[in-house]
């Protein structure tokens, strides 16, 4: 196989795996490699956006549906990839795996499980009217 050019976008995290072992890091990154031995891993630095709606029992049993939107950003996405999978195809710039969705599944479900903490304590007058916390 021949060595190939790698040029990371401004707004991507790349981190370069060469063996299994991470040899270089940083955003925008660029890079020659040989793709018999190298691996990339792409983490967007943008702020991610998501919508939820879930249902919850509040603790007089009466049922809520939760609605909302919510954006998050990773402060250190260097840590993210050892819990997710961003690899990439570097020919067509697409995850191998479906990192994304996963990752706001996940976030959603902290929302989620942090929520019915919250409102499983409330009556459904108090949950109607404290809708801002």
């Amino acid at each position: 196989m021949f060595i190939q050019y790698f040029k990371g976008e401004p707004n991507q995290y790349v981190i370069r795996y060469k063996n299994g072992h991470v040899t270089n890091h940083g955003e925008g990154l660029d890079f020659w490699y040989l793709p018999f031995n190298t691996s990339i891993a792409v983490v967007d630095t943008v702020s991610q956006d998501s919508q939820f709606i879930f249902n919850e029992s509040t603790a007089n049993y009466q049922e809520v549906a939760i609605q909302g939107y919510l954006t998050y950003r990773f402060e250190t996405p260097l840590e993210a990839a050892k819990y997710l999978d961003f690899s990439i195809d570097p020919a067509s710039g697409k995850y191998r795996k479906k990192a994304g969705e996963k990752l706001s599944q996940r976030v959603i479900n902290a929302v989620q499980a942090h929520t019915r903490k919250s409102i499983n304590t409330f009556t459904l007058d108090q949950a109607l009217t404290s809708a801002k916390e």
